[in-house]
């Protein structure tokens, strides 16, 4: 199906097709992230009314032919990457995909928790079998038999990523499956024994970068040593938390991206200044669409990778400093030598002296 974004059109059809031109911005997605690329491409119209803009949907088994086929730019997630996109395809993520596990701030437990933490043995122990979940199984205290009510938002997706981390192709859904996110933060808010599931970007005010006082994050044992390590003591900020994400101290099977990609790395104008704009200005409407931002300095080597050719030239002088050392040591052994032979002559010489 083609969807032009501008003027606002619809064109179906499996056969549709476009002619990328130098003067036109052609973007295509998979069908899960046409909101996004959606508002992407009319807030990039209102800037660039001159500008002709058309935004594709397309499915998973022609993503290989449109990698091959044509320059233009798709937005697809990590599980819809090509297995072999050629030599020289391109990709870049411009977004993350974070799930978290969430709590009420009141817990009875948080202390706890937020000592210990929650390794994935103890998820499964709460959520891979028929047992209703307790906070026990979650703590590992066979005293504590308080119950878990979990509450999901948006749970097909979730579950899939739960299933992933505990490593288990069964899940058992002993909780509530919402669909609207200030539905799951009232119900968790309600419920001090609440556990709720959702996206990073439905907890998070990006403008005061603050964690919604709603909730409060669940630390995650990842080595299940049974207590929150140094290293793995994210959970305080956002700062912390987000840059933690960033360089990997966070279950990688919670953490998605969204990339931008292409059968080449993009080098026309409209093309890059399109990226550009997305890795910058249009980095303010991921969170409206459930998605959450890059970190700043991410952004802007970014930024700065789309233009190779303006990047600085940095001479390689590894192998006139390698020569000069060995050049160094070379002068300073045969010193060394020569020394060596004149103290030796000199006692020599003093020997003979005070010889019979």
């Amino acid at each position: 199906m083609l969807l032009c974004a501008v003027p606002a059109l619809a064109k179906t059809g499996s056969n549709a097709t476009t002619t990328n031109t130098e003067d036109s911005l052609i973007i295509w997605c998979i069908p899960d992230l046409y909101e996004l690329a959606n508002t992407w491409i009319n807030r990039y119209a209102g800037i660039h009314p001159e500008l002709p803009l058309k935004l594709y949907i397309v499915n998973a088994g022609d993503i290989g032919r449109k990698m091959s086929g044509s320059g233009d730019i798709g937005l697809i997630t990590k599980d819809f990457l090509p297995e072999s996109p050629g030599e020289s395809a391109w990709r870049m993520a411009v977004a993350r995909d974070v799930k978290v596990p969430v709590i009420n701030p009141e817990n009875p437990f948080l202390d706890e928790i937020y000592g210990k933490g929650i390794s994935a043995e103890k998820f499964s122990s709460a959520f891979s079998g028929e047992a209703e979940p307790t906070w026990g199984m979650l703590l590992g205290d066979d005293k504590v038999d308080n119950p878990v009510n979990s509450y999901c938002l948006n749970a097909e997706n979730m579950h899939a990523c739960l299933a992933a981390f505990l490593q288990s192709d069964r899940i058992v859904n002993h909780g509530k499956d919402i669909s609207d996110k200030d539905e799951l933060l009232e119900m968790i808010q309600r419920d001090k024994y609440a556990l709720g599931f959702c996206r990073l970007a439905t907890i998070l005010d990006f403008e005061n970068q603050v964690i919604d006082e709603r909730v409060k994050l669940v630390p995650i044992d990842i080595n299940g040593n049974n207590k929150v390590d140094y290293f793995e003591d994210i959970y305080r900020n956002v700062n912390d938390f987000t840059r933690g994400v960033w360089i990997g101290k966070y279950p990688r099977e919670f953490c998605g991206s969204i990339y931008l990609i292409s059968g080449s790395q993009p080098t026309g104008d409209i093309d890059r200044a399109f990226l550009e704009w997305v890795l910058t200005d249009g980095q303010q409407d991921l969170n409206s669409n459930g998605y959450s931002e890059l970190l700043s300095n991410e952004s802007y080597r970014k930024v700065q990778s789309l233009y190779p050719e303006k990047l600085p030239v940095i001479e390689d002088h590894s192998t006139s400093k390698r020569a000069g050392r060995l050049l160094l040591i070379l002068v300073l052994g045969m010193t060394g030598g020569i020394l060596v032979l004149m103290v030796a002559g000199y006692f020599g010489l003093r020997r003979q002296e005070a010889g019979p």
